[in-house]
């Protein structure tokens, strides 16, 4: 089990699949990161997506993954670490991504943490 993260709820496995194990999804695989994830037909790519987010000045580090939809496939997931100081709400980074992004990509859930989930090497 070496390289295997349980963090927020979420167990992470490197390169494998990220599960969220929580109380109210239980064991619910939520994608793998870096692939291509597909939202109503139309293709994700997370990368592009976490790029377009750190441009916000509040913004230190984010990392984004997918959840389960039964209907659209995949929902964007963000977890966002904000600069010292900041006051970044979820709506503040919706609206930030509005007009911005294609709306398919803009996250349907957005969690503020203090750090992000790293493997052994260091890397999200």
């Amino acid at each position: 089990m070496l390289g295997i993260v349980i963090y927020g709820g979420l167990l992470i496995q490197p390169h494998v699949e990220v599960r969220i194990v929580d109380e109210a999804r239980a064991d619910v695989p939520v994608g793998k990161r870096g692939a291509l994830w597909t939202h109503s037909g139309e293709n994700i790519c997370p990368r592009e997506i976490e790029e377009f987010l750190f441009t916000h000045k509040d913004v230190q580090e984010v990392q984004v993954f997918d959840i389960p939809h039964e209907k659209y496939g995949e929902e964007v997931y963000a977890w966002i670490v904000q600069r010292a100081g900041a006051t970044l709400a979820e709506e503040d980074v919706k609206a930030y991504c509005q007009n911005q992004i294609a709306h398919y990509n803009i996250p349907k859930h957005v969690r503020m943490v203090s750090e992000l989930p790293m493997i052994v090497t260091g890397k999200p």
